[in-house]
C-alpha cells in the first residue's frame, strides 16, 4: 500500500514507529532481553550494541523528515522517509536517503527494525513500543565456514566456458523470484513477538534486494509467503541438520516443500536464530552446476541465521543460484568459473568472499570490510574494482554470472495463486482423500482450502496394512482427522504390517525342498521392502508369499534356484495397473509376463539348461512409474519342481585352491579351475575326474562326491553330483581374518565373515577411521559376500562408497534375514545407511557381483564398507577344533572347509539358524566309524547348532580296511616294526638295524626292495612276511715276533677274527740270551684291526723277577721278567668278571705303587718274586663289618 501523503517521522536519537499499547516497563524489559541475545550469539564484545533512552523514537503524522539523528559514531542523520511498500505479512516498508546515509525502516505493528547505511558502518535499531538499542551489523560475527555449501554428487568437472554461451541478455529488467520463508516459535521469542519477528524477515528480504540493486544482478526476491511451523522450539538442533530436513518427505518440512512446489516458488528459506555451539549462520545446497536448470520438481532450499549478518540471506542464496567463495580461497564458481566472491586484502571482501581468506595481520590495517555487493569489476568497493573481468583465469565476476542466468533463476516454475490452508499428508501405505473426494492418493497428498472451510482427511490402508497412529497435526489411530483452518498443516500416517510372524518361505511356497531368495530393492531403503507370509492369501495350504508394497523405483523379486533339468510350477496373483508387469525368466531368458490385475493363476516353467547345473528361476517386478494403482503388490503360492528322468544328470565342480579338475568329452578335455556345472555323458555309466595342482602347489584332497587323495576319482553318473577338489594355495589368496575385518570397520563386538568366491582387501582409508574394507579383484559373475549375525532388536547402520559398473547392472546388495535390499550409485563418497530391527537372530549379508568390466581408462570399480555399528548384541559364535583319526578320511564343512588333520572352524557366522554342517567323508579303503566331542554317532552328517553345542572339539574317527606285515630278523639285528597293519593298496616300510659289530647280510619278503636300511613292500592285499639276515664284522690282527724271536707254533702271525672273539697267541723262541717277556698290546675281545709286537729282554747282567697271580686274575707280563739293576718294572693286573685287585702284593721285592691296576716296582736292585691276587666283589644287599687298629689303614689300588 502506498500512501497519498508521506509520513513524517521526527526521532530525538533513531527514528522507529511504534504503539503504545504495550506497557513501557514490559518493552523495556524485551529489549534487553535481546540485547542480551545478540551479545551471547557472538563470541567477543559487541562494543557498539547500547540501549536508546526510552521514547527517543516519536511518531508525528505530516512530518516527512529525519531530523538531527546523532549516530554513536557522532555523525548526524536527516531524511525524509517515505512508503515504499507492505509485504503479505504486513510489514511496511519505509526509505530514506540524505548525503550522510541511506534509511530503511520495516515496520509491523508496535515493532520495527530500522536500517542506517553510511560509509563506515551499518547502523540497526530494534524498537518494541518507544523502547529501542542500536548496533552495528558489520561488527556481527560471519560464521560461515568453508563448508556452508553442499555440493550434490556428480557434479559435472566446469571449465571456461566460450564467450559465446556467455553472453548477457541485452534486456537489463530485474527479474523476480519467489521464496516461502519459514520461522519457528524460537525466532518469535528470540525477537519477543511475532511483529518483530516478520519486521526482521521484512528487513533481511529487503537487504537481500539492495544487494542485488547495488550489484546491478537484475534480480528480485519476492516473499511469497511465510509459514510458522512446529519445529524445534528450544533452538537446538544444528543448521546443516535442518538442511537435510527440508525436503520433501519430512514430516515438518515436507508440506512447506510441497507448498513450494505447488505454489510455483523458486526457493525454500528458513530462518532461525543461531544455535548454540553451531558452525554456520547460514548454509545452502548448491545449484546451477556448469549454468545448468534447475528441474521443475525440486526446490533449492537454504537456511539463514535470523541474528547474524544483514548479507547472509544474500550469501546462501547465491549458493543456490550458482556461485562459489572466492580464489582465494581454492573455489572456482559453480555456474561459471568466474561465478564467485572477490576480496582484497585487509581492504574488503564482496557478498561471497570470506573476511579471513583476504585478512593478513602481516600487513598494516585493520580486517577488511564486509561490502554488501557481489562481485564485479565494473562496480567499486573502497575506490577498487569490486571484481575481475571474467574472460581472465583468476575472473571473478559474481553479478555478471546472476545477470547471465537471472532467467533460469527466476522461471523455475510458474505461479500460482493458492488459498489459505494448505494440508500436506504423508501417507505412503493408505489411500487418502479430502472432505468428500472418494481416498485415491497415495504417498504425499495435498489440497489448498479457502480460510473457515472445516478440513477433514481420511485414510483407507492398502491390503495388507493397519493404521498404526498419526503424528504431526493429527492424532489417535481412527480412519479420519479434522484440522482448523488456516496456515500449513502437516500429518503423517503410519502403519504396521499384517502378516504371519515365523513362519518360513518354505512352508508359505509348501515346499522344503528347494531353496527360495527373496529379494526387496529400495532405493529409499524403507521397512516396507520386504517380503511377507501372507496368513489370509492363499491358493495352495494356509499361506502365500506377498511382495512389498511397490512403489516408483523399486525392483523386487523372488528367485528358485532348481537343480537339473525338469518342470517347475508356481500360483500368482496380481493387483496393480494394467501397465505394471510381473516378469516370469529362466536364466535370464523371458518367459512370460503378467500385466495388471489377475487372481490365482498357474504358470509352469520348463527348465532345459545345458550349461548350468543349477538354474535361477526368476520372478521380478520393476517400474519406473509412480501410478502403480492396486494394492501394489503381488502374492506367489504352491511352489514344485518335477525333474525330468530322461536326462543328463549334472555335476557340479568345485575347486579350492591353485589347481583343476578335468575330464574328457567326445571331443576334448574339459578343465574347471573355480566352479563349473557340467551335463558331462557317461562312460559305462561312470564319470571320471582327475585333479592337476599349479606348478609349486600341492593337491590336499577330494570332498563331496569324490573322497580322499588319490589324483583321480570315478563316481556313478545316477544323480546329481557335487564335487570338491583342495589344493593348497597362496597366503596371498587367503581370505580376510574376522578380527582384521572388524577392526577395519571400527567394530570389535561382531563377527565378520568374508564368504564369497572374490575376496575383500583393507582399505586405507575410512569413514570413521583410517581403515575399511573394499571389494579385491574383480572376475565376472563370481562374488563378493561379506556376513555378520545380530542378535535382538536394534539398529544397524553402517557407511559406504559405491564406484560400480551400473550399466551391467552392478550393485550393493544387502540382505537382511534372506529379504534384500540393492543399493545403487553414490560416487566417491561415503554414504550412511541405517535399519531398525525387531527383537530375534539377524543374518546380515553384504553382496557385489561383478556383472562388466572394469573401466578402459583403467580406474577400478569397487565398493567400501566401514563404521558397522549395532546397537543391539552380537550374535552368539563359537569355534570348534575339528579332528580327523584312525583312518584315512576328511571332514568338509558346508562353508566350504576342509581338514584331514586338525582345524578350526567358527560356528554361527553364516546360516540365520546359527547351524553348520560337518560331514564326515571316508577315502575308498576306510569307513567313517563315528563323530566324538560336539558331533556324537555314526550318520556321516553332523549339524551344529550355537546353541546347543557343548563341547569346544569334533572328531571323526574312521577306520581303514588293512593287512597285517610282520618282519623278523637273525641275530646280529633287529627289523621294525616286529608287525604292522597296512592299508589296503598301500606299501609298507621296515627299518633294519645291525647290531655293534654287525652288517645287514640281506632282506626279503612281500615282493619288497631294500634301500639302504629301508626295506619297502610292494603294494599290501594280503598278509606277508619280511626276513632280514645280518653277519658279524671280521678284524685283521698281526703279530710282530721282532729280531730276537722266531715262530714255532700256536696261532698264525696274520689271523682274521669275528668282532668280540679273541686272536690265538703265537708260540715264540726266543734266542739264546733273550727272554720273551710278552706282547705290546691285548688281543682278547677284538672290535678294531690289531698290531701286535713281540717284547724281548736281555739275560746277560739282568735281575730275574718271578711273577706271578691267582687263578682269578691276569698279569699283562709272561711270568719271569729280566731286569737290568736299577730299572722299575711295571705290570698290569687284570681281574676277571666279579673280581677286583687285591692291594696287597706278597714276595720278596720291594713295596710298590698302584695306580689303578697297575703295580710298579721301582729301583729294582736284586732278583725277587711278586705274587698278585683278586677278591670277590660284593653284591648288594652285602654287610661287610672292617676291623682296624688304631691309626692303620689298607692301601687300596684307586679306580
Amino acid at each position: 500500500m502506498v500512501f497519498d501523503m508521506p509520513i513524517k517521522i521526527i526521532i530525538a536519537a533513531v527514528i522507529f514507529f511504534f504503539s503504545f499499547n504495550v506497557f513501557a516497563q514490559d518493552a523495556a524489559n524485551s529489549i534487553e532481553r535481546i540485547k542480551l541475545r545478540l551479545q551471547k550469539s557472538a563470541d567477543y564484545s559487541l562494543d557498539s550494541l547500547s540501549r536508546l533512552p526510552s521514547n527517543s523514537i516519536q511518531v508525528q503524522p505530516g512530518q516527512v523528515e529525519l531530523n538531527n539523528l546523532t549516530l554513536p559514531s557522532g555523525l548526524r542523520v536527516s531524511a525524509p522517509l517515505l512508503e515504499k511498500q507492505t509485504d503479505v505479512n504486513g510489514v511496511i516498508t519505509f526509505e530514506g536517503a540524505a548525503p550522510e546515509a541511506n534509511v530503511r525502516v520495516n515496520k509491523r505493528g508496535n515493532s520495527s527494525i530500522t536500517t542506517i547505511q553510511t560509509d563506515k558502518a551499518r547502523w540497526k535499531i530494534i524498537t518494541i513500543d518507544g523502547e529501542s538499542l542500536i548496533y552495528n551489523d558489520y561488527e556481527l560475527p560471519d560464521r560461515i565456514p568453508d563448508d556452508d555449501v553442499i555440493v550434490p554428487d556428480n557434479l559435472p568437472e566446469l571449465t571456461l566456458p566460450q564467450p559465446s554461451i556467455q553472453t548477457e541478455n541485452t534486456d537489463d529488467t530485474p527479474q523476480t523470484f519467489d521464496a516461502v520463508i519459514l520461522y519457528t516459535q524460537a525466532t518469535v521469542d528470540y525477537y519477543e513477538g511475532e511483529d518483530l519477528a516478520l519486521s526482521r524477515i521484512a528487513d533481511i528480504v529487503d537487504t537481500t534486494n539492495e544487494i542485488y540493486e547495488d550489484s546491478n544482478a537484475q534480480l528480485v526476491m519476492n516473499l511469497s509467503k511465510t509459514f510458522l511451523i512446529d519445529f524445534d522450539p528450544e533452538n537446538e538442533v544444528p543448521s546443516r541438520d535442518v538442511l537435510d530436513f527440508m525436503d520433501a518427505g519430512n514430516p515438518i518440512f515436507g508440506g512447506a516443500y510441497a507448498y513450494a512446489l505447488e505454489s510455483g516458488a523458486d526457493y525454500l528459506i528458513t530462518m532461525r536464530p543461531f544455535v548454540d555451539g553451531d558452525d554456520n549462520c547460514g548454509i545452502a545446497w548448491v545449484g546451477g552446476g556448469g549454468n545448468r536448470e534447475y528441474p521443475a520438481d525440486s526446490v533449492m532450499a537454504s537456511h539463514t541465521s535470523i541474528d547474524c549478518g544483514d548479507y547472509v540471506n544474500a550469501h546462501e542464496l547465491g549458493h543456490n543460484m550458482g556461485l562459489a567463495h572466492s580464489l582465494a580461497q581454492g573455489d572456482t564458481g559453480y555456474a561459471f568459473p568466474y561465478a564467485r566472491g572477490h576480496g582484497q586484502v585487509n581492504d574488503f571482501v564482496t557478498v561471497m568472499a570470506y573476511n579471513s581468506a583476504y585478512y593478513d595481520e602481516d600487513v598494516d590495517g585493520n580486517s577488511p570490510a564486509k561490502i554488501y555487493k557481489f562481485s564485479s569489476p565494473n562496480l567499486d568497493c573502497n575506490g577498487s574494482p569490486c571484481g575481475v573481468d571474467h574472460e581472465q583465469s583468476d575472473g571473478a565476476d559474481a553479478a555478471r554470472a546472476l545477470r547471465i542466468r537471472k532467467d533460469k533463476l527466476t522461471k523455475i516454475r510458474d505461479p500460482k495463486s493458492m488459498k489459505e490452508t494448505y494440508v500436506w499428508v504423508d501417507s505412503q501405505v493408505a489411500r487418502i482423500g479430502f472432505n468428500n473426494q472418494e481416498p485415491e492418493c497415495v504417498g504425499y497428498c495435498t489440497k489448498d482450502f479457502d480460510s473457515g472451510e472445516q478440513v477433514t482427511v481420511k485414510a483407507e490402508p492398502l491390503a495388507g496394512y493397519a493404521i498404526d497412529k498419526w503424528s504431526g497435526e493429527c492424532e489417535g489411530a481412527d480412519t479420519q482427522c479434522s484440522l482448523e483452518t488456516g496456515g500449513i498443516h502437516s500429518a503423517t500416517l503410519s502403519f504396521k504390517e499384517d502378516y504371519a510372524e515365523r513362519i518360513s518361505i518354505n512352508e508359505a511356497l509348501d515346499n522344503e525342498e528347494l531353496n527360495f531368495e527373496a529379494n526387496g530393492y529400495d532405493t529409499g531403503f524403507r521397512d516396507e521392502a520386504f517380503w511377507r507370509v501372507d496368513g489370509k492369501e492363499s491358493v495352495i495350504g494356509d499361506y502365500s508369499l506377498r511382495s512389498p508394497y511397490l512403489e516408483q523405483y523399486y525392483a523386487v523379486n523372488v528367485i528358485i534356484p532348481v537343480i537339473g533339468k525338469g518342470e517347475l510350477t508356481f500360483w500368482l496373483k496380481t493387483s496393480f495397473s494394467d501397465s505394471q508387469k510381473v516378469v516370469i525368466y529362466n536364466e535370464g531368458r523371458l518367459v512370460e509376463e503378467v500385466y495388471g490385475n489377475t487372481g490365482w493363476t498357474k504358470y509352469t516353467v520348463t527348465v532345459d539348461n545345458n550349461y548350468a547345473a543349477e538354474s535361477n528361476i526368476n520372478i521380478s517386478f520393476y517400474t519406473d512409474e509412480e501410478n502403480i494403482d492396486g494394492d501394489r503388490r503381488y502374492w506367489l503360492d504352491g511352489v514344485t519342481f518335477t525333474p525330468d528322468p530322461d536326462a543328463l544328470k549334472p555335476v557340479s565342480l568345485n575347486v579350492k585352491g591353485n589347481g583343476r579338475i578335468s575330464f574328457d568329452t567326445e571331443y576334448w578335455t574339459e578343465n574347471c579351475w573355480t566352479n563349473c556345472d557340467y551335463y558331462p555323458e557317461p562312460k559305462d555309466g561312470k564319470h571320471t575326474f582327475w585333479v592337476t595342482p599349479d606348478e609349486g602347489y600341492e593337491f590336499l584332497g577330494w570332498g563331496g562326491a569324490c573322497r580322499g587323495t588319490d589324483l583321480e576319482c570315478t563316481v556313478s553318473a545316477d544323480k546329481y553330483r557335487d564335487i570338491y577338489a583342495y589344493f593348497t594355495k597362496d597366503e596371498s589368496e587367503a581370505k580376510l581374518q574376522p578380527s582384521v575385518i572388524a577392526n577395519a570397520v571400527n567394530n570389535g563386538e561382531l563377527y565378520f565373515y568374508d564368504g564369497g568366491e572374490l575376496k575383500w582387501e583393507i582399505r586405507n582409508e575410512g569413514s570413521a577411521g583410517s581403515t575399511s574394507v573394499q571389494t579385491g579383484q574383480r572376475s565376472r559373475y563370481d562374488q563378493f559376500k561379506l556376513f555378520t549375525r545380530l542378535k535382538g532388536s536394534g539398529e544397524l547402520t553402517f557407511d559406504y562408497k559405491i564406484m560400480l559398473n551400473e550399466d551391467a547392472g552392478e550393485y550393493l546388495g544387502l540382505s537382511i534375514n534372506s529379504f534384500g535390499s540393492s543399493i545403487y550409485g553414490g560416487g566417491d563418497k561415503w554414504h550412511s545407511y541405517s535399519k531398525t530391527l525387531d527383537e530375534g537372530e539377524h543374518l546380515v549379508e553384504w553382496l557385489v557381483t561383478p556383472f562388466g568390466d572394469d573401466n578402459d581408462d583403467g580406474s577400478e570399480y569397487f565398493v567400501a564398507i566401514d563404521n558397522v555399528q549395532w546397537t543391539g548384541e552380537p550374535a552368539a559364535r563359537k569355534t570348534i577344533e575339528l579332528n580327523v583319526m584312525g583312518g584315512r578320511g576328511a571332514i568338509r564343512t558346508s562353508n566350504v572347509g576342509y581338514c584331514r588333520d586338525s582345524c578350526e572352524v567358527s560356528v554361527g557366522e553364516m546360516d540365520l539358524d546359527g547351524t553348520i554342517e560337518l560331514y564326515a567323508e571316508a577315502n575308498s579303503v576306510a569307513e567313517f566309524v563315528r563323530w566324538e566331542g560336539a558331533c556324537s554317532g555314526s550318520d556321516d552328517t553332523c549339524e551344529l547348532s550355537i546353541d546347543s553345542i557343548d563341547a569346544s572339539t569334533v572328531t571323526a574317527i574312521f577306520k581303514n580296511d588293512t593287512r597285517v606285515v610282520t618282519a623278523r630278523s637273525s641275530e646280529g639285528g633287529v627289523a621294525s616294526p616286529a608287525s604292522q597293519d597296512v592299508v589296503v593298496g598301500e606299501t609298507a616300510q621296515v627299518i633294519l638295524t645291525p647290531h655293534v659289530g654287525h652288517a645287514i647280510e640281506d632282506a626279503w619278503g612281500c615282493d619288497g626292495s631294500r634301500s639302504g636300511a629301508t626295506y619297502t613292500t610292494a603294494a599290501i592285499f594280503e598278509p606277508c612276511e619280511i626276513v632280514a639276515e645280518f653277519n658279524a664284522l671280521e678284524y685283521s690282527v698281526s703279530f710282530d715276533l721282532g729280531e730276537y724271536g722266531e715262530h714255532i707254533g700256536g696261532g698264525a702271525l696274520e689271523q682274521s677274527v669275528r668282532w668280540g672273539e679273541s686272536a690265538e697267541a703265537p708260540e715264540i723262541r726266543a734266542q739264546d740270551g733273550w727272554h720273551f717277556a710278552g706282547w705290546s698290546d691285548s688281543f682278547s675281545k677284538v672290535t678294531t684291526d690289531t698290531s701286535v709286537s713281540a717284547i724281548y729282554q736281555e739275560v746277560e747282567g739282568a735281575l730275574r723277577v718271578d711273577l706271578s697271580v691267582s687263578d682269578n686274575a691276569s698279569l699283562s707280563l709272561q711270568p719271569v721278567q729280566y731286569i737290568q739293576p736299577g730299572n722299575s718294572l711295571t705290570v698290569t693286573v687284570t681281574p676277571d668278571v666279579g673280581y677286583k685287585v687285591s692291594p696287597t702284593v706278597k714276595g720278596t721285592c720291594s713295596e710298590g705303587e698302584w695306580d689303578k691296576n697297575r703295580y710298579t716296582i721301582a729301583s729294582i736292585t736284586e732278583s725277587c718274586s711278586a705274587e698278585f691276587s683278586a677278591t670277590a666283589v660284593l653284591k648288594s644287599g652285602s654287610l661287610l663289618l672292617i676291623l682296624s687298629a688304631e691309626g692303620e689303614s689298607e692301601k687300596e689300588p684307586q679306580e
